[in-house]
């Protein structure tokens, strides 16, 4: 990696934050379980979750289910404070397989979307496109609007989607003309079916390799993203997308990350705060080595500047974040780490902004593996302040338990 290392850009600027220590179940915040899975109802929750109006959570886990191969389901929030889990739909292997690490979205008819990482035409199938659609006795259909085949369309994907604001449907995959990725939009047809179409073929040495996570959109209709891999700096990039007059797309490298100090490896989908400013995490580089948070500044010329956040340390400040981070309405930041924190099983934090430009650490909970640990995903935030999230796996010696959703109050 050193003629890597020497290769980092020099435009780098880091940003000198405080640091609050982690003290598992502070007074600062509570940490409470509303939902531990048992395995027939999921098992081993990687993605993030989302809200409906009425406060409900809704996400999926790869593993678990009635076949074991994942299911979507839904954590009901109840008028006395209480929360039941129910499963709305097991994955079978036709109808798709395996959704990992990603986050359902809602339509505004409350339909929920989302993909698998395999199945489809075939058990061993490259993974679809669903749709669950509620009922009006409380059950919810399942359709496949698209089976990737594995080869120019794509194949696998990881991550979540995300709409414009005709109602189209965009993600990421593997595979594609160089097998290093696509993008991918599904346009919905007057009859109900679906049209997939690849709007860009990753270039490994250009402009990354191996998308891990969802896109997302602004007002003009631009795609943003990012790539674990790949680039001219070979460690991921921040890419656009901008759609042209004639249906085309023009791809422009906002960031391309180089082992080093600057933080490398990102698998995270980004976030926009109100002045137009994007936020993510690298899982990897940085001054410790574990990773950092990063915010990416435009410079009004089409630039754009990273500034480092936060270096992660591996220790008691949490390391190897696999996703992003969000954003509630004053702009603090919220995320977690895979690894460290007292028991080594990972931290949620906060980051908070200052007027100056410095931003403050602060470690929310340290998983203590009792009854779990591992979070991958960003924890999504509520109007209070409150923050809900899954957590992998489950300490040894805790009888039938699979992960579980979390609730943490401020």
């Amino acid at each position: 990696m050193a003629h890597l290392r020497s290769g980092l850009k020099a435009g780098i600027l880091l940003t000198v934050a405080a640091a609050a220590f982690i003290v598992p179940n502070s007074a600062a915040s509570s940490y409470e379980i509303l939902h531990k899975f048992k395995g027939r109802d999921g098992s081993m929750p990687e993605g993030g979750l989302v809200f409906d109006a009425s406060g409900n959570l809704y996400g999926v886990t790869p593993f678990g289910g009635a076949q074991g191969d994942g299911v979507v389901f839904q954590v009901i929030h109840h008028t006395d404070g209480s929360w039941t889990e129910r499963v709305l739909h097991s994955f079978s292997g036709l109808d798709g397989w395996g959704p990992f690490r990603e986050s359902l979205i809602f339509d505004g008819a409350r339909n929920l979307y989302g993909t698998t990482a395999s199945g489809g035409t075939s058990y061993s199938g490259s993974g679809v496109v669903f749709k669950l659609a509620p009922n009006g006795d409380g059950s919810w259909t399942e359709s496949v609007l698209y089976n990737f085949s594995g080869g120019s369309d794509g194949d696998g994907p990881l991550s979540g989607l995300t709409f414009d604001g005709a109602g189209n449907l965009y993600g990421m995959a593997g595979g594609g003309t160089g097998g290093t990725g696509v993008v991918f939009k599904l346009a919905p047809n007057t009859d109900g079916s679906w049209t997939e179409s690849v709007v860009h073929n990753f270039d490994h040495d250009k402009d990354g390799e191996g998308p891990q996570a969802a896109l997302i959109v602004d007002s003009a209709g631009n795609l943003y993203g990012t790539t674990f891999d790949g680039g001219p700096g070979l460690g991921g990039v921040v890419f656009k997308l901008s759609p042209e007059l004639d249906g085309s797309w023009s791809e422009t490298v906002l960031h391309s990350f180089s082992p080093g100090a600057g933080g490398y490896f990102p698998r995270c989908t980004l976030v926009f705060d109100k002045a137009g400013n994007l936020y993510g995490t690298t899982s990897a580089g940085g001054a410790q080595g574990f990773g950092v948070v990063f915010e990416l500044v435009p410079d009004g010329r089409g630039g754009w500047t990273e500034k480092i956040l936060h270096n992660f340390t591996g220790s008691l400040n949490g390391g190897t974040p696999f996703a992003g981070v969000s954003i509630d309405a004053s702009g603090n930041l919220y995320g977690a780490t895979t690894v460290g924190g007292s028991a080594n099983l990972g931290v949620i934090y906060k980051m908070t902004p200052h007027g100056d430009g410095s931003w403050t650490y602060q470690g929310l909970h340290a998983f203590q593996g009792k009854p779990a640990g591992y979070p991958y995903d960003a924890p999504v935030v509520d109007k209070a302040g409150n923050l809900y999230g899954t957590a992998w796996e489950c300490g040894k010696g805790i009888p039938a338990c699979h992960g579980v959703v979390f609730k943490i109050t401020q």
